[in-house]
């Protein structure tokens, strides 16, 4: 998250190349204290793939996380 603006500037060059996504955004607890605020459902509907929060130190979302990319890799595998 601290690094969003670069970060996402990759994500648009994959996706304008057709790459499909699954967005960790990691780091979330700093971005908190720096009262950074995010829309994650926003983000999403926006890039057109899962945006998934994460503080990994911590663990949390690592589950959700994989369940994102389990759903990716299930939708690639039916086209």
């Amino acid at each position: 998250a601290p690094n969003l603006e670069r970060n996402l500037y990759l994500t648009l060059q994959l996706l304008e190349l057709g790459i499909p996504c699954v967005v960790a955004l990691n780091m979330l607890d700093i971005a908190e204290k720096q009262q950074v605020r995010i829309d994650i459902d926003a983000l999403a509907a926006r890039l057109g793939c899962p945006v998934i929060p994460l503080v990994s130190t911590r663990g949390r979302g690592i589950e959700a996380l994989k369940i994102a990319l389990d759903r990716h890799q299930a939708n690639s595998d039916l086209e």
